[in-house]
Parts: C-alpha cells; sequence; structure tokens
C-alpha cells in the first residue's frame, strides 16, 4: 500500500537521522494525519466512532514494507519536512513504497 504525501508547511526544522526509529515515527505521524478530524466522528445512530481498530489496521497495512522504503529512499531534510508536516493534502503526489 503506497501513500504519496504532499505536506503543507511553511518550513522545515533540521534534518534527522533516516533510521528505523525516525521511518517509524513519520509512519505513525501519517497515520495520525490521516485520521486528523475524525476524533468525534459519529456513526448513522449518533455514537462516537472507535477508530482504534482502524488506525491499528493501517499501521499493520502499512508495516515493515513503509519503514523499509523510508530508510532506503528518503533524504534527512525530506524525513524532517514530513515529520512537522500539519497537513496531508493530497495521495497523489510523491509516493513510498
Amino acid at each position: 500500500m503506497a501513500f504519496a504525501l504532499v505536506l503543507v508547511i511553511a518550513g522545515c526544522s533540521k534534518s534527522v537521522d533516516v533510521d528505523r526509529d525516525s521511518c517509524t515515527r513519520l509512519r505513525d505521524h501519517v497515520i495520525d494525519l490521516r485520521f486528523a478530524g475524525l476524533e468525534k466522528a459519529r456513526d448513522p445512530a449518533g455514537r462516537t466512532i472507535d477508530l482504534s481498530g482502524h488506525r491499528a489496521a493501517l499501521k499493520t497495512a502499512l508495516g515493515e514494507r513503509f519503514i523499509d522504503s523510508c530508510v532506503a529512499s528518503m533524504s534527512a531534510d525530506q524525513l524532517a519536512c514530513e515529520l512537522h508536516a500539519h497537513d496531508l493534502a493530497s495521495e497523489e503526489s510523491s509516493t513510498l513504497h
């Protein structure tokens, strides 16, 4: 499964090491951005939707392949920018796979 990121930010912080820990943080950050704003989502009956299962499923789907791709292909500056993004604006541009 691939997720493309176009990150809407004014600037990036200093570089980070491109390693498994940083790429795992990126995966978790992508998941957070993906579900941003849905914390108060409700089903048709008006009940709050528990997103924990959806988050876990996405984490499993991205899994090690996402982390391996990140380590192999991201620059330190690119990783830093994506870790500090506040918005997941598009899934059609640059792709991690």
